[in-house]
């Protein structure tokens, strides 16, 4: 079980009335801030409004080409655009209804209309008020923690946890796919009381999900609870085999909750810039549209993923838009920094004024951090990280780990062979069980990611439990008698070659079966000449086995970065 030691006062609301809150009002569950756990405030922002749309009122404006034009209403903008206030901006990808003939484009999933009038013009019934969660966070304390749940002492964070998994247990206990599943392992829902029990529930893996959707030929499994429409959201495993996750609405208030504490942790504030380039068919689009909602944040839309091409798009939407916070997926930022030279541009010149950068999509080294904040002249780079299935944590800046988002789920890190809870600092298997009873529901599920867990309170305060995830299991292999990842070659690799830190890596499958080190390596601006005799040297004398290195100036690249291991006939002749 995850949970840092030692008890700290908890913290208080300390919100006044005001901001159209209206005293002893509710938010989600009890109490009237929505801190949850009985907690009450007297009105507090955090209450809803009456006649207030869901969502979170604001202006919505007309989108804004880069060069500072307006499109036509109803028109396709190719490469980027800005919605300046952005409060019912429309979601990426499959959650549109289209645009109608009157030139006005509908989203299903705010429930807002975007009118197809001037500046000004905004849907009826919206108000210019701040939202919820905008006027929440204008009342945050200055120490970078979002609400007062963030000073909780353990034992308050640990008995709402209880009290969120024992509904969700609850619920997931009249659905099929869990019926069964708990038939078979002798578990009754009601029987749980505390996070202990949670060893009681059998742990679920991708394979069982995939299997149901063989079975059923439908995408939907008998895992979700939902009432009326819902947003259908993929999840490929980074391995491949797609499966689904049904998002309705009464899934959203929690995902933008916590999506604004995990950005809020990381650096954004209301009102800033935010780029909005998650692929489309990605989860975190979503969440990144709630996240724009909610703090009326001015969207920043860009053409195409994180492959490497469409850098240029990213890279041009950053020099002229000049985010204070940025966020990317961690393969992209090292693109960018390619780009901008190819460009003949400073890269400190090409991110001047981001203040914050916050990476996800892999897990992030010393080295790589390093030399993101000298080459790009960012004060402060935060590793977040998060899953389709509901998994979510990002960095406080001020200790070792990735603080866990309390509203998504909780999680534990086990040994994969017998579920047993590992030891602090123990690799282990990153299970997780979703704490929010609407939706597909993934109960003690095997991430298939290899995490530690780390022991102790925060520097920071925060309450939530620590993780540092290093990896799919999937890739580990086995070199010089030793269990190894990926991770550890490249921090390896920047240890020995420090010119070489967030260097484009990939490990050949017929090496380790030779039981060799074969790495393909992206030599393209390095001294290959004088840096491969010493790298190779380094590499041979850490793991004890012999090292072949291969240069390049390409590999194969999937929109996540390069597959850390690769068979020969993937990648071919490394060009």
């Amino acid at each position: 079980m995850l949970s840092p030691a030692g008890d700290r006062p908890a913290g208080r609301c300390g919100a006044a009335p005001g901001l159209g809150a209206r005293p002893g009002g509710r938010f989600g569950g009890r109490g009237g801030c929505g801190l949850g756990g009985g907690h009450h405030c007297r009105g507090g922002p955090l209450a809803p409004r009456a006649g207030a749309a869901a969502g979170g009122p604001g202006r919505a404006r007309v989108p804004h080409l880069a060069g500072g034009r307006r499109p036509l209403p109803g028109t396709r903008v190719p490469g980027l655009f800005a919605f300046p206030r952005a409060a019912g901006a429309l979601p990426a990808g499959g959650a549109a209804r289209g645009s109608g003939s009157d030139g006005r484009l509908r989203s299903r999933f705010s429930g807002h209309t975007l009118p197809a009038g001037g500046r000004r013009a905004r849907p009826a019934g919206m108000s210019c008020r701040p939202s919820r969660l905008e006027a929440a966070s204008l009342m945050a304390p200055p120490d970078g923690r979002f609400d007062a749940m963030d000073s909780w002492p353990w034992p308050r964070l640990r008995r709402w946890w209880e009290r969120r998994l024992r509904r969700t247990l609850a619920v997931a206990g009249g659905l099929p796919f869990y019926r069964e599943r708990f038939r078979a392992a002798g578990f009754d829902p009601s029987s749980f009381r505390k996070l202990e029990d949670l060893t009681n529930v059998p742990v679920m893996r991708r394979e069982d999900v995939l299997g149901a959707l063989r079975a059923g030929g439908h995408y939907l499994i008998g895992m979700e609870r939902v009432d009326g429409e819902a947003v259908l959201a993929m999840s490929s495993g980074t391995e491949g085999a797609t499966s689904f996750v049904a998002l309705p609405r009464r899934w959203r208030p929690m995902e933008r909750r916590a999506s604004v504490r995990a950005h809020w942790w990381a650096g954004v504030r209301p009102g800033d810039t935010f780029l909005l380039s998650a692929p489309a068919w990605h989860i975190y689009a979503l969440g990144q549209v709630l996240l724009i909602e909610a703090l009326r944040l001015r969207a920043v839309v860009t053409w195409g993923t994180y492959l490497p091409h469409f850098a240029p798009h990213i890279l041009h939407a950053i020099v002229t838009f000049r985010p204070r916070f940025l966020a990317l997926f961690l393969p992209m930022a090292f693109s960018l920094l390619e780009e901008a030279r190819r460009q003949g541009m400073r890269p400190e010149r090409a991110f001047a004024g981001v203040e914050a950068l916050m990476v996800a999509g892999a897990p992030i080294t010393p080295g790589m951090r390093e030399r993101l904040r000298e080459e790009m002249g960012i004060g402060r780079v935060v590793e977040a990280a998060g899953s389709t299935e509901g998994f979510l944590a990002t960095e406080c800046g001020q200790g070792e780990g990735l603080h866990l988002v309390p509203e998504k789920s909780y999680a534990e890190v086990l040994d994969p062979e017998t579920w047993q809870s590992t030891a602090p600092g123990e690799r282990g298997a990153l299970v997780i069980t979703n704490t929010w009873p609407w939706g597909s529901l993934y109960l003690r599920y095997d991430t298939g990611d290899a995490a530690v867990a780390f022991p102790g309170p925060c520097p920071c305060g925060r309450p939530y439990p620590r993780v540092k995830l290093l990896g799919r299991r999937a890739y580990r292999f086995r070199l010089g008698g030793r269990d190894l990842l990926p991770y550890d070659v490249q921090h390896a690799v920047e240890e020995a070659v420090p010119a070489m830190r967030g260097a484009t890596l990939a490990i050949l499958r017929e090496g380790l079966d030779r039981g060799e080190l074969h790495l393909l390596a992206q030599g393209q601006g390095l001294d290959t000449a004088g840096i491969g005799p010493r790298l190779q040297s380094a590499l041979s004398e850490r793991f004890d086995v012999p090292v072949r290195i291969e240069w390049g100036r390409e590999l194969p690249l999937r929109w996540k970065g390069v597959p850390p291991v690769l068979e020969r006939a993937q990648v071919g002749e490394v060009r």
